[in-house]
């Protein structure tokens, strides 16, 4: 066993009897881990999943001071001082094989001296760097540069999807959200010339196959649609026509209902297998919280380790939100306020934008007050009204004035 898994199996380990050292766990990238048991048992940890080891599990509950276990933890993801390790890692394994408390915690206190975790680069790389994303963007290439939206007014707000971005859209209850990602999504990952951009769609909302046939209604109307699938009234010529085109797109759809770790590792799982290049996750409210959490920090620890996972995989990630009651009351335009983990989203968004429907009706029903809102923008002014939207429920059709 070499010396980085032996220290990687011995932290995890020794935090299994430390509730609260998950939270140091949950900060190391997913990809400082070597060994793939001791990701998995540090991925059962901070899923509050069992963990069961013979050896801590007889120690009781006061193996370590919390402090030497953060410490040791926070040591995983430098991997300049693995020569020191090897003799650090013995000792713990040792010390907790044998059963001995005292040397136990004098091995996790003797630890090696850390370097620091910092990434710095000098200026003329960072601009090297910077020149050639612009000169791929001028190309229009999704190698480099960031992923085109190909819808003018909304692309040239957003400046693209850039990698590691986040992007808030939210409305209230059918107020088209869903609707407005999916055109994205078929726009974006269409199949055509060049590299096809891939799409990883995390559908809280809907089964996968409701999904597939709102991607269908897209293209084809609401003959192929959700509602006619249900009722029987089909085009089923039309439909197969549907889903051999749409089998060419470059989407993948999750349907499962998450807890916002497990949400995060099906997405670092769904980008290593299928090279992922930007995700959607409809929608944040639907995020189950775990035992003795508020919904209030359950909102915001989701949106915060979203955008930990934006930034670590420079996956740009579009999260829609619902407003919550109290903005879904007031008559005036949404603020951020008006959604679950507002303080959270204001930090680490890039863009908060809001579908805003003056007439507070349905999607699907008729109207002419409908107005796209950018309450925040990293690219831009806001608050500004990105313009006047129409939407046809039947056809799946959105148009920005």
């Amino acid at each position: 066993m070499s010396a980085g898994v032996a220290l990687e199996r011995a932290l995890v380990r020794t935090a299994f009897v430390h509730p609260k050292a998950r939270n140091k766990l949950r900060k190391v990238p997913r990809t400082a881990w070597d060994d793939h048991v001791a990701r998995d048992i540090a991925l059962r940890l901070v899923s509050h999943q069992p963990v069961l080891d013979e050896h801590l599990a007889a120690l009781g509950p006061q193996v370590l001071e919390l402090g030497m276990v953060e410490a040791a933890v926070g040591e995983i993801v430098n991997r300049s001082f693995v020569r020191e390790s090897e003799v650090y890692a013995g000792r713990i394994q040792a010390a907790a094989h044998l059963g001995d408390l005292d040397a136990l915690r004098a091995a996790m206190d003797d630890r090696p001296s850390a370097v620091g975790m910092g990434g710095s680069e000098h200026i003329s790389e960072i601009v090297h760097s910077l020149v050639t994303m612009a000169a791929a963007a001028a190309e229009g290439s999704s190698d480099q540069g960031n992923i085109p939206i190909p819808f003018r007014k909304w692309n040239d707000a957003w400046g693209g999807l850039a990698k590691g971005s986040l992007h808030v859209i939210g409305a209230d209850p059918g107020g088209a959200k869903s609707a407005v990602v999916e055109m994205m999504d078929l726009a974006i990952t269409k199949p055509g010339a060049g590299r096809q951009v891939r799409g990883g769609v995390m559908s809280m909302e809907m089964p996968r196959e409701f999904k597939l046939a709102r991607y269908a209604q897209h293209l084809y109307g609401d003959r192929v649609g959700p509602r006619a699938l249900m009722a029987g009234k089909a085009d089923m010529a039309l439909l197969q026509q549907a889903m051999r085109e749409l089998s060419e797109y470059g989407l993948f759809i999750d349907d499962t209902k998450y807890q916002r770790y497990g949400l995060i590792d099906a997405m670092h799982a769904m980008r290593d297998e299928h090279a992922i290049d930007y995700f959607t996750v409809d929608f944040l409210q639907l995020m189950q919280a775990y035992r003795g959490e508020s919904k209030y920090d359950n909102m915001s620890n989701a949106i915060m380790d979203i955008y930990g996972f934006a930034r670590e995989s420079g996956c740009p990630v579009v999260v829609l939100s619902q407003l919550n009651r109290e903005g879904r009351k007031l008559a005036e335009r949404p603020r951020m306020t008006d959604l679950e983990g507002a303080g959270a989203i204001e930090q680490v968004a890039w863009t908060v934008n809001f579908l805003w429907d003056k007439d507070r009706i349905s999607a699907t029903q008729g109207s002419n007050g409908r107005i796209w809102v950018i309450d925040k923008n990293r690219n831009g002014p806001a608050p500004v009204e990105l313009g006047q939207f129409a939407f046809d429920g039947d056809t799946m059709n959105l148009q920005i004035k």
